[in-house]
């Protein structure tokens, strides 16, 4: 083995350890289609990035189009071990109360 193969056998053993760990928190979904962006998914986006910038136990991400345009802002939250939910016609304030319901417990 060179030390580059060992280099690379490092780097994919440390991310496969941050997806284990990633897998661990709840996963909330904005979806950022141009559809979605027209009714308000930056704004929800925006809200649930800044009321938990410090949390560890949630990752917030956003994807492409979920096909469910007439219901823009939508919101998929995957718990670990559970379906993933998803939500229509996102506010800020209701992704806001949504999600802190799911990382209360």
């Amino acid at each position: 083995m060179t030390l580059q193969d060992l280099e690379q056998l490092k780097e994919n053993i440390l991310s496969e350890h941050a997806m284990t760990r990633d897998r661990q928190k709840v996963r909330i979904t904005i979806g950022m289609g141009t559809c979605g962006i027209k009714a308000g998914a930056q704004d929800v986006l925006s809200a649930l990035k800044t009321q938990f910038v410090d949390s560890r136990g949630v990752m917030i991400n956003h994807t492409g189009c979920l096909g469910m345009c007439s219901h823009e802002p939508v919101m998929q939250v995957a718990v670990p071990g559970r379906p993933a939910v998803t939500y229509f016609y996102m506010t800020p304030d209701r992704a806001r109360r949504i999600a802190a319901g799911y990382l209360a417990g």
